[in-house]
């Protein structure tokens, strides 16, 4: 059974707790979990002395978080190292439960040298941007739900006119065909079904303009030379979809190219980049160079997705799973959480110098 130590007033509230306890969601409720792997060399004792002391931090830990510690050299420390992968200690994790898919979710991390400095500031400034960036993802969750519902609403209303207008031609069928009401219905009705299932599949502009443009060329030269509308109109036509499967073939061989090899270990200048999937807690890594422009993380990050059977943890379109993934590259808050949007910039332009953490998030 959990239960709260209370502080002796210098130290913030941590609970008496398992590994186990994490998974069984004894822990992690309305509050995220801090979750602190100390260890016993100088850096852990300085962060538990002088900046878990500090009165603004234990406020902010204590109002936002349920907090639990854990020895790494520990056997419940161990097997947290292990299952979240994380291997400098002492660290600071910040675990979210996904109530729908019941996993736990490493959202932000602070370890090493990061959690200390001479007056905290930095820590302070770290747990701040975790609470405005959680509370920023729950506003969304809220927004994107009310609009789920809303839109709901909304079909299950369509869904009802629908039935109502059938329903009405139905019961009119021996009226007047001079009835107005009666053709206004069966008009509205025929357009509702003409528009939701007569739809043309949506075929990006860029796929058509060659195809548009080899058409023209081909009719301009035939007309040129004379040549009959029926030797026009027996021209193939093309493939869309053999088209579209070789643009992204190329567009993927180009992505090959400007990747390049991975850089050895030992080289000069060499970072290495830990990527989250977002789906939760996997991870894949790569080394580049500091001087490698951001584009080359995408298209390392595109390459993967490609070959992975599982998209990497991308949540896919059953209807459409060749439909482009649309996501960015962020960082973790440290001390804010920055996208990686500029492809144009270097590694080192972005302040990315030694082995850095960063998180894939998909966009809806």
């Amino acid at each position: 059974m959990l239960h709260q130590v209370r502080p002796n007033s210098v130290l913030p509230d941590f609970c008496h707790g398992t590994l186990r306890d994490i998974f069984r969601g004894q822990l992690i409720k309305s509050k995220p979990l801090f979750l602190y792997l100390s260890g016993d060399d100088h850096t852990s004792k300085h962060f538990e002395t002088q900046i878990l002391t500090m009165p603004e931090i234990i406020v902010l830990m204590n109002d936002n978080f349920v907090c639990l510690g854990l020895n790494a050299t520990s056997h419940d420390g161990q097997s947290a190292q292990r299952h979240f992968q994380q291997q400098i200690v002492p660290a600071v994790l910040i675990i979210v439960k996904d109530s729908q898919e019941n996993i736990f979710d490493i959202r932000f991390s602070i370890e090493g040298a990061n959690l200390t400095d001479q007056s905290g500031g930095e820590f302070f400034e770290f747990l701040s941007q975790v609470i405005k960036a959680l509370e920023e993802e729950a506003k969304e969750k809220r927004v994107e739900t009310s609009s789920r519902q809303q839109q709901q609403r909304l079909e299950e209303r369509k869904t009802d006119a629908s039935s109502g207008m059938a329903m009405s031609s139905q019961q009119r069928v021996g009226d007047t065909n001079h009835d107005e009401d009666f053709l206004m219905a069966q008009r509205l009705q025929e357009e509702l079904f003409s528009e939701e299932q007569y739809q043309l599949p949506q075929v990006p502009s860029q796929i058509y303009q060659p195809i548009d443009q080899e058409s023209s060329r081909v009719v301009v030269h035939d007309f040129t030379n004379k040549v009959s509308t029926e030797q026009v109109s027996s021209l193939p036509k093309p493939d869309m979809k053999a088209l579209a499967n070789q643009e992204r073939d190329k567009q993927l061989e180009e992505k090959k190219l400007r990747l390049g090899d991975e850089p050895e270990s030992g080289a000069e200048g060499v970072v290495q980049i830990v990527f989250r999937k977002p789906s939760g807690n996997e991870r894949i890594q790569r080394r580049f160079l500091k001087t490698d422009l951001i584009q080359k993380l995408y298209d390392f990050i595109d390459l993967k997705t490609h070959e992975d059977v599982d998209k990497l943890g991308f949540e896919v379109n059953e209807e459409n799973k060749d439909a482009e993934i649309k996501y960015e590259i962020v960082t973790a808050p440290q001390p804010q959480i920055k996208k990686l949007n500029n492809i144009d910039t270097t590694l080192e332009g972005e302040g990315i110098t030694r082995s850095t953490l960063l998180n894939i998030k998909q966009l809806q």
